[in-house]
């Protein structure tokens, strides 16, 4: 790239406020990314900003080494602060369970260059995202909104958070309330609210601070801005998010996770305990205290006690936990020291030290964590896993699309954990897991084999089939090693060749699967069998 003359750039920018200053040269940014390679923006970027401000800080000296976005967090001493990434003080309230997810996820695929490269296109996105959300209702503001910009005000100041917020009313029979935060290169992003008619007329003033409090929590956080956008909302094309197969239910279940650090921070600022589940309940439930028990102790033990029972599999997707896991969470956070340090004075006898917290709530996760232990469930999942193992193993080439149908097979169907089914675990804090080898693969199946065959009715085992099946498949096509290797698990388990070769056939159809040309004989039995 041609440099801009950086002498004449830094006259240009020399009179203009610290946030100016900023806001030009990101401006500059984009217009050099439009044309120019990511790389060779860094090392302009540093001189340009180094005649632009006074001094720099020592993140200044490791720029050559990041891409652009990493610049948006610059900081200059004589400057207001401007530091993207420092932490809120109730950044230290922080779930322990979510922060240990959130640390792997950081390991596993080192999610500081994506936040920042996320930072940095944000401002592309911002008039397309904000347009979406004017479209949702109608824009209110103080004037015509007094009570709720009220509230709104009280909370942002128990918050400590100089959040601009924009709200739209929508009218909706739920009580509901959503955040959109809008990164526009400032200390504080901007908070787009979604406001539900419901909300706004059946919710307290504490609840309703509750409610407002938690979603401006997303707006607090180092990683709260652009965390969500590592998922994807392509559905057709069966990825849950950018990330690999193996690292996809851990983002999940990191995603259920923060909604317990979020009502937390919600707790401290709105300082009511009572509201804070009579606002969950409304809001997940849609009934109030007038009707249902809200006892965080009796509603979870009822879901334990109801756990085989309930068809808690559909909600392995959900961004929310179960509504008795946010009271009971909240309810231990409530009586803890952390709390009490945070600020909350609920009336609650402090009976937790920090440590006792963390490790009610990682119990509480344990008592309602989908893993079968026992039969037929388990010897189920086992086969399932290595037997889709054994058929991604038989391809020349695994296909991510594989991996991916096998995890969410075994997500959907059998284990909050999938990647631990698959995955050996290590002793070493630190270390990655360590892949199941094939012969290790290849004893499960066979100790799994058995035990479905005597233990599994016809059903399970069909059901068994037909997953193995839509792994096959999932890359467009069946090899005669994939076939062959469900109608050997087929035959081992008591399922007919004939049956089993059925429920290929339809599995085929029901992916409109392209036959590979060369399989000629599978072809033949293909024809036979329509």
């Amino acid at each position: 790239m041609t440099p801009k003359d950086l002498s004449s750039f830094a006259k240009e920018i020399a009179g203009l406020t610290p946030e100016e200053r900023r806001a030009r040269i990101r401006r500059e940014i984009l217009v050099q990314l439009e044309a120019e390679d990511v790389n060779s923006v860094a090392p302009w970027f540093k001189e340009a900003a180094k005649h632009a401000f006074s001094s720099l800080r020592e993140k200044a000296e490791k720029l050559e080494q990041h891409t652009t976005a990493s610049l948006l967090s610059l900081d200059s001493p004589g400057d207001e602060h401007f530091e993207q990434h420092t932490p809120h003080p109730l950044n230290r309230i922080r779930c322990r369970a979510e922060r240990r997810l959130l640390d792997e996820l950081h390991r596993r695929h080192h999610l500081d260059h994506y936040l920042q490269l996320a930072s940095t296109q944000s401002t592309r996105q911002n008039v397309r995202t904000r347009e979406a959300w004017a479209a949702k209702g109608a824009q209110i503001d103080a004037l015509t909104a007094p009570r709720l910009f009220s509230i709104l005000s009280r909370c942002l100041k128990a918050l400590d958070a100089n959040i601009r917020c924009e709200v739209v009313l929508i009218p909706d029979a739920r009580c509901a309330v959503h955040v959109t935060p809008l990164d526009e290169g400032e200390r504080w992003p901007t908070a787009l609210l979604e406001v539900s008619s419901a909300a706004l007329e059946k919710l307290t003033d504490s609840e309703l601070a509750f409610v407002l409090s938690h979603e401006l929590a997303h707006c607090l956080l180092p990683d709260a801005l652009h965390m969500d956008g590592l998922f994807t909302l392509l559905e057709t094309s069966g990825h849950l998010s950018n990330l690999p197969p193996m690292s996809e239910a851990i983002l999940l279940r990191w995603r259920k996770k923060r909604e317990l650090t979020m009502d937390r921070i919600a707790l401290v600022a709105c300082g009511d305990f009572q509201a804070a589940k009579s606002a969950i309940v409304r809001a997940e439930w849609d009934v109030d205290s007038q009707n249902i028990v809200i006892d965080p102790d009796l509603l979870f033990q009822r879901l334990v006690e109801q756990l085989d029972k309930s068809q808690v599999g559909k909600f392995s997707r959900a961004s929310h936990p179960l509504v008795p896991l946010r009271l009971k969470a909240l309810q231990c956070f409530a009586k803890s020291e952390l709390a009490k340090d945070a600020g909350f004075s609920g009336g609650f006898p402090t009976t937790l030290d920090t440590n006792q917290l963390e490790e009610a709530v990682e119990n509480c996760l344990s008592a309602i964590r989908r893993h079968p232990t026992g039969k037929p469930a388990a010897d189920m999942m086992t086969l399932v896993a290595m037997g889709g193992a054994k058929i991604l193993c038989a391809d020349s080439m695994i296909g991510e699309h594989e991996i991916r149908i096998l995890m969410h097979i075994l997500l959907d169907h059998f284990t909050d954990t999938p990647e631990e089914v698959l995955m050996g675990t290590t002793t070493v804090e630190g270390e990655a897991p360590v892949s199941l080898q094939l012969q290790e693969i290849e004893a499960l199946l066979e100790t799994s084999q058995s035990a479905v065959a005597t233990d599994c009715t016809a059903d399970q085992k069909r059901f068994i089939i037909r997953r193995l099946a839509e792994i096959a498949v999932a890359d467009g096509r069946l090899m005669r090693p994939e076939s062959g290797i469900i109608q050997a698990i087929a035959t081992n388990i008591g399922i007919s060749s004939e049956e089993a070769q059925d429920i290929i056939v339809r599995t085929a159809d029901l992916f409109q699967m392209g036959q590979d040309p060369v399989e000629d004989h599978f072809k033949d039995v293909f024809r036979a069998f329509r």
